[in-house]
């Protein structure tokens, strides 16, 4: 019995996925993970000028937005914003 509940649970929450997956391609023309980091650059704009987080490094506060490489970052913040990250701030990485 536990084993058919599972298996539904998985089934309804793939199925859940892919339309939430379909929702993302089509209405923002943008896959998941463009989708997601869009939202941690965002995040990330906001937090490098604040005076509170101004003894964190570039890199941790990329890490604070939801980021796990250094490259991934880079990456996403050049995609959305066409900068580096750097020319944001006069931290460094």
């Amino acid at each position: 019995m536990d084993f058919q509940v599972n298996v539904y649970a998985f089934v309804l929450l793939f199925a859940f996925l892919q339309g939430l997956s379909y929702v993302i391609n089509t209405g923002f023309q943008k896959n998941f993970n463009d989708f997601v980091n869009a939202y941690r650059v965002a995040d990330f704009q906001k937090k490098v000028n604040d005076p509170k987080l101004s003894h964190y490094t570039l890199l941790a506060l990329a890490y604070e937005c939801g980021f796990n490489s250094k490259s991934t970052f880079n990456r996403a913040v050049k995609k959305a914003t066409g900068q580096l990250p750097s020319t944001f701030s006069t931290k460094t990485l």
